[in-house]
């Protein structure tokens, strides 16, 4: 059973993006200039810059790839923050991350001035969403997050106005929307950062990411913790 959920491969649960760094065919060390999705959809995660380049660990986290990420790194996810986002307002992202250090409140994913997930106050699990100037906060987790720590932070977007967020498995605090809902479509096609949240590695973040996934529906619970369950045990980390 353990051997089955451990391969379970979350295309199979219907994800649109899935950047595993267990599939990057790299040296030790070697920069990412590209690192596929997995998907199918080809959102692959690009970086041209040289000095923006992550690089590629064959024994990241728990003895499984990662990149790492350099306080100054970020990969480019073409048109990523527009094509990801489901008419109906209604998604999944999750996401594996271990910190060296927190600095500057860094953004592991968005596109400015939006954010999917973000470290807030050094030490917590921030999700924002927002457009322009119109800003919806989500809410804050209660997990205090800790460097040098695997987590799989997982948020489930299930209407215009909630959605619930989990770390390690564990949901977090009720969400409440600061604005008045969010636009069923963008209003500008954009590209997706990980890593940070601008192309020039502003609030960029300090450690590893294994693992990006982003689903255009909201996924059920057992769904859900079947995909947490699975990666945290590849990267070998508790999660409930």
């Amino acid at each position: 059973m353990r051997a089955r959920v451990r391969h379970f491969q979350p295309k199979d649960a219907g994800a649109n993006l899935v950047l595993d760094a267990r599939y990057i065919s790299q040296s030790n060390g070697t920069a990412v200039t590209s690192w596929s999705d997995r998907s199918g959809n080809a959102y692959n995660a690009d970086q041209s810059t040289a000095a923006r380049q992550p690089i590629y660990e064959t024994a990241g986290i728990g003895g499984q790839g990662a990149v790492k990420f350099d306080g100054g790194d970020v990969l480019e996810i073409a048109s990523g923050y527009t094509n990801l986002l489901s008419a109906d307002n209604t998604y999944s992202v999750m996401l594996i991350t271990n910190f060296s250090s927190f600095s500057n409140q860094p953004v592991i994913l968005g596109q400015s001035p939006s954010f999917f997930f973000e470290y807030g106050n050094m030490t917590s699990v921030y999700y924002y969403y927002g457009q322009g100037s119109d800003f919806r906060t989500y809410g804050t987790s209660n997990t205090v997050m800790a460097t040098n720590t695997s987590y799989i932070a997982s948020f489930t977007k299930t209407a215009e106005t909630s959605g619930t967020l989990y770390v390690n498995g564990t949901a977090q605090t009720s969400f409440t929307n600061s604005g008045g809902g969010l636009a069923t479509t963008p209003s500008r096609s954009a590209d997706l950062i990980l890593g940070g949240y601008t192309n020039v590695a502003g609030f960029a973040i300090s450690g590893y990411i294994p693992l990006a996934l982003f689903f255009k529906t909201e996924l059920s619970d057992s769904m859900r913790k079947r995909v947490e369950q699975c990666a945290a045990r590849s990267w070998k980390f508790s999660c409930n």
